[in-house]
């Protein structure tokens, strides 16, 4: 079942408006998704949800355990909170984007269902028309995933081999990590940290194949060669995502 996102608000009003959803930290759940005013607490807000087959309500029948959002990157705690099923946990296919980036698919905590971590160098390029003929211009909203994949390129091999050793405790840089790997998973998933948390899916074992994956997948030795030239497309023109 599809986790609901309930957003505090003085004047709630069901509108549909992304900006509630930007303003917390979640951006990237800010499409196809129906609101109505709702309260938990005692407190009014705004109830977020996005209709699933068989799940096309507001709220289900059966209660939903809430968890409060917490810190991260420096949002405070609190901003919002989630409303899951325990009986029926969100499954990756209903999660899923519409129009999933490809990438490699990875069973992550849960052998019968896998989740797609798509390679940087898989990420839509815009076909721009100029005076010189036709350039690949990098997607403005896929700016900031480049450069972060180009450094966990440099240091991936290092990353995983701690990962293998067992001595990853004091080497591994385990937030970035999992802002890393929560990214990773953002492109083509509706989550939150506390969904992720929740589902188990950002662990020792799995950070490992996810960046790799992200980064490469595990052809990352052969890739290793032109990669960063791949992720150099110029930036000076950028483009913004249409659609």
């Amino acid at each position: 079942m599809h986790f609901r996102i309930w957003i505090p608000a003085e004047q709630p009003c069901a509108n549909a408006d992304p900006a509630p959803l930007r303003d917390v930290g979640l951006g990237h759940l800010a499409h196809g998704f129906h609101t109505i005013v709702h309260q938990i607490n005692g407190k009014s807000g705004i109830l977020y949800y996005w209709p699933q087959p068989g799940d096309s309500t507001a709220l289900p029948k059966s209660p939903l355990t809430w968890l409060e959002a917490l810190p991260f990157r420096g949002l405070a705690a609190g901003r919002y909170s989630v409303g899951y099923g325990t009986e029926k946990l969100p499954r990756a296919r209903e999660l899923q984007v519409p129009l999933p980036i490809p990438g490699d698919q990875l069973p992550l905590n849960d052998a019968e269902q896998a989740w797609i971590i798509p390679d940087v160098l898989l990420l839509p390029v815009a076909t721009v028309l100029t005076a010189d003929g036709v350039k690949l211009e990098r997607m403005s909203r896929y700016q900031t995933r480049n450069f972060e994949a180009t450094s966990w390129i440099k240091r991936c091999e290092a990353f995983t081999r701690q990962l293998t050793t067992g001595k990853a405790e004091d080497g591994v840089e385990w937030g970035h990590a999992f802002e890393f790997g929560y990214d990773s998973l953002a492109l083509n998933y509706r989550i939150t940290p506390e969904i992720v948390n929740v589902l188990g899916l950002l662990t020792s074992e799995t950070l490992g194949p996810m960046i790799l994956a992200a980064v490469g997948s595990i052809e990352i030795h052969r890739k290793q060669k032109f990669a960063a030239e791949a992720l150099a497309i110029p930036l000076e023109s950028e483009v913004d995502d249409v659609g």
